[in-house]
């Protein structure tokens, strides 16, 4: 049952990420920069660009593995690797051809961030908890998160791919990807009681 859950949630992101994908329409220019308009790089935790970037070439070169990995930090990867959750994974999709998709090629625009605010955060949190609890970790909690839309295009299929996405520092010491949906990130702070 560990298996399945881990697969299908892995098929949903990899079908989730495929769909956000278009025709190119918005402008990343020749030999684009990550870097995105004034302000909105600059204020992220600079660990936070390397992780993207990863997480997306696992994306586009169908590395279930990789994309599960950026999900949870690396104490819990190891717990899940001897638990056998990878075996597999890379076996679900064909991965592409020599010289048919090329990492490098990969260029992402950070169009937006903000910072997550705590119904985010408290909704997020399950997911970990609940791997804690499935493997026997330490406790992992969330520090802090941002939410980021960004737009990333690969050359190869000559597609932009809008995607929101979060990710969140966990125990203060480890940047990963949250394994949440739209519903999740989309979440709004409650009113408050004045």
């Amino acid at each position: 049952m560990k298996k399945l859950t881990v697969i299908l949630f892995t098929c949903l992101a990899v079908l989730c990420t495929a769909a956000s994908c278009g025709s190119r329409n918005s402008a990343v220019p020749e030999g684009g920069s990550p870097a995105a308009s004034a302000g909105t790089v600059r204020d992220l935790p600079e660990e936070i660009m390397p992780l993207l970037e990863k997480y997306y070439t696992c994306n586009i070169m169908y590395d279930l593995e990789g994309i599960n990995r950026c999900y949870y930090t690396a104490d819990v990867n190891e717990l899940r690797e001897k638990a056998g959750d990878f075996e597999g994974l890379n076996n679900m999709f064909s991965p592409p051809k020599e010289g048919e998709v090329k990492p490098k090629d990969l260029k992402i625009r950070i169009t937006k961030t903000e910072k997550l605010g705590p119904t985010v955060i408290d909704s997020a949190q399950s997911s970990y908890t609940s791997m804690d609890e499935r493997y026997g970790a330490v406790q992992h909690t969330i520090s802090e998160g941002y939410r980021i839309e960004l737009t990333y295009y690969d050359r190869n299929i000559d597609s932009d791919c809008d995607e929101t996405v979060g990710v969140a520092l966990i125990n203060g010491s480890e940047w990963v990807v949250l394994p949440v949906g739209d519903e999740i990130l989309d979440l709004t702070e409650p009113a408050s009681m004045e």
